[in-house]
């Protein structure tokens, strides 16, 4: 009677085809190893990242299955040359002589059996017992795509933390330039004055010619943090950036000096940008400067000009580039380069690698805000002993050039005894102002903030000539809705607003009423008192 056999049979029939079920289908590479580390049993999943037929690997050592990165060949292993840290091995190795059991170990591999690929591999490992005999069960998942994706997305978060230490040191830099801007006003018109005061023949005129020169300097700094924040008032206009660049190659020659020899790479036919003009020059000279000291013994400096047209994958290695149309600029210098910890910070304020009193640290800073103002965006290659590029992208534009406005030469007259209504939060500023106005003709009405400038309004019953007015105010009320407010009574009136941030927050406002002086802050006698007399009378 061999019921119970058959029946026996039948049952361990089934328990195969079970396992070889779960076997076959389990969603990762499954490899059974003999004490040996010859293949017993390979899962479907092993055969098709193999590229091969299980029976092509029955009996081949591991080190044929499981491609190593490091001996590239199939000898056992333990034969290739950095066979001692492969944690693979190691873990297999472990496996079979201790029976300890290892999750999640990861590690490179060759797989593929005609054309084999470099892939990442998460490893776990189990000793079987079977027929009395150690053998290691290898369990594999391909990670690569993952680890892509994680490495893809570290880089994303990477750049999205550089992005907000950034905007948050721009506000810094701002808050500071606007305050540097009030102090530095104050003390211009406050020379001026002075000026006017001293003696022709005097050295004391010569030495405030000298200490005018330091504000001055002083100005430029503070526009080089507004630029940097973005929030430098600009003046954009279709520019031709192959001439601008031309008219700057005789300066350029001598700030980099004889050593270094300077040229300019560009097609004729490029397209217009639209941009300031003067943030343009300061970018090349800026980039130039620090190629220029990137070469202390002398060296080749680039500039390129062409047009690029980005597709949509741009985005993929930059978060601040875009797909569209750009002019792009590139400056290579043959300098000493830079290695990935600086490369890190360059666009930082005030970061700098050049000894005490060398530099600023403001250089390559302000170029990543006027390009950023310019919606661009900076891109920087570089290499230790090999040298650095810098690539400036900026769109394109579709106008036509149109000609540049001729600067007037600035008169000097003096007031008629108009009354002028100043806005002004910041005492000092406040003072200079009216100490200028008052010293040259002009009659004015103080008030620190928008209500208050209203209340005196009401009691000179409009009798004001003009509104020299701050931008920004406490109290809730900007510049030029305080412009607007008085317009509204006096839609004649003659306003003048003074700033040093940029305009296109207060685009709808300035749409809705008429013409509007603006004035750079820091600003000195001459322009100011230049400004009032062109308004007053038409200008």
């Amino acid at each position: 009677d061999i019921t119970e056999r058959k029946r026996a049979e039948e049952q361990l029939r089934g328990s195969k085809a079970e396992l070889t079920a779960i076997y076959d289908h389990a969603p990762f590479i499954m490899c059974l190893f003999d004490e040996n580390l010859r293949a017993v049993r390979l899962n479907r999943a092993a055969v098709a990242l193999m590229q091969r037929e299980p029976e092509g690997f029955i009996g081949q050592n591991c080190g044929a299955i499981i491609g190593c990165i490091n001996a590239r060949d199939e000898h056992d292993c333990g034969r290739g040359p950095a066979c001692v840290n492969c944690a693979l091995r190691l873990a297999i190795r472990d496996t079979l002589d201790t029976g300890q059991t290892h999750r999640e170990v990861e590690g490179q591999a060759l797989v593929g059996h005609r054309q084999p690929k470099e892939r990442n591999l998460l490893m776990h490992t189990a000793q079987l017992v079977i027929a009395g005999r150690k053998h290691v069960l290898l369990c594999l998942e391909d990670i690569t795509e993952r680890n892509a994706v994680k490495t893809a997305l570290q880089r994303a978060e990477e750049q999205f933390r550089q992005a907000q230490k950034m905007e948050a040191i721009g506000h810094l830099a701002s808050g500071v330039a606007h305050d540097f801007n009030n102090i530095l006003a104050s003390v211009m018109l406050y020379l001026g004055l002075l000026h006017d005061e001293a003696s022709p023949g005097q050295n004391f005129r010569s030495m405030l010619k000298e200490l005018e020169k330091d504000v001055r300097r002083g100005a430029n700094l503070t526009r080089q943090l507004l630029a940097f924040s973005r929030q430098q008032a600009m003046e954009p206009k279709v520019l031709d950036l192959h001439v601008v660049i031309l008219d700057l190659v005789k300066m350029l020659h001598r700030l980099l000096g004889e050593h270094i020899a300077l040229t300019l790479h560009s097609p004729t036919d490029l397209p217009r940008i639209e941009a300031d003009s003067g943030m343009m020059e300061q970018v090349v000279v800026n980039l130039c400067v620090n190629a220029r000291d990137a070469m202390p013994n002398g060296g080749q400096l680039d500039l390129y000009l062409d047009v690029v047209k980005l597709g949509a994958d741009v985005a993929a290695t930059n978060a601040e580039a875009r797909a569209g149309r750009f002019l792009r600029l590139c400056v290579t210098d043959t300098g000493t380069g830079m290695d990935e910890q600086v490369l890190r910070h360059i666009f930082e304020p005030f970061y700098t690698t050049k000894e005490s009193g060398k530099g600023t640290g403001l250089g390559l800073a302000t170029v990543y805000g006027i390009v950023k103002q310019h919606q661009g965006w900076v891109e920087v290659e570089s290499k230790v002993g090999f040298g650095t590029t810098f690539r400036v992208f900026l769109p394109a534009s579709q106008a036509s050039m149109v000609s540049s406005s001729v600067t007037t030469e600035l008169r000097h007259d003096r007031g008629c005894g108009e009354t002028i209504l100043v806005v002004e939060d910041e005492p000092a500023v406040q003072a200079a102002v009216n100490s200028t106005l008052l010293h040259n003709g002009y009659q004015t009405r103080l008030a620190a903030s928008g209500p208050e400038a209203l209340r005196v309004w009401e009691k000179q019953s409009g009798k004001i000539d003009l509104l020299l007015t701050d931008m920004t105010m406490p109290d809730g009320m900007t510049g030029l809705e305080l412009a607007g407010r008085l317009r509204e009574k006096a839609p004649g009136l003659k306003i003048i607003v003074f700033t040093g941030y940029q305009l296109e927050k207060f685009a709808p406002q300035l749409a809705s009423f008429g013409p509007v002086t603006l004035l750079r802050k820091p600003l000195d006698a001459a322009h100011l008192l230049h400004a009032l007399r062109q308004c007053l009378d038409g200008g």
